[in-house]
């Protein structure tokens, strides 16, 4: 589903056409092993715009969002707090060919489901 956007401030009103996307990552954890839950790269020509992060753990651990390595926000989990958001306000950009991950790592604890949801933006650069 496409969303369609006048551009402020313009003599003429330009189109700009947003969509809306979606990473998911399901699977099991296991202290001290690293997960990178998504990793994807921004298409040529388009822009991506970091809406949330989502991470559902019962386990405590930590999560990081990075933009081509460089860290842009972060979180922790744990049984008090299985839903752990990330919102980056203003949204982060992730320009073409850049790639954004997320990482995951529990700290202690028995294996846990671990599910890990990126909602981003679309629109062409």
């Amino acid at each position: 589903m496409s969303t369609i956007q006048s551009a402020p401030g313009l003599a003429t009103p330009a189109t700009i056409i947003i969509v809306p996307i979606l990473f998911t990552y399901s699977g099991i954890s296991t202290p001290g092993t690293p997960i990178t839950a998504i990793s994807e790269v921004c298409p040529a020509g388009k822009l991506w715009k970091v809406l949330e992060v989502l991470v559902v753990s019962r386990a405590y651990s930590n999560f990081t969002v990075t933009r081509d390595a460089l860290a842009i926000g972060a979180g922790k989990n744990g049984p008090a707090s299985e839903n752990v958001t990330f919102t980056w306000k203003p949204y982060a950009s992730i320009l073409e060919n850049e790639t954004i991950e997320v990482e995951y790592n529990q700290t202690i604890g028995p294996a846990v489901d671990i599910d890990v949801f990126v909602f981003i933006s679309e629109e062409d650069a």
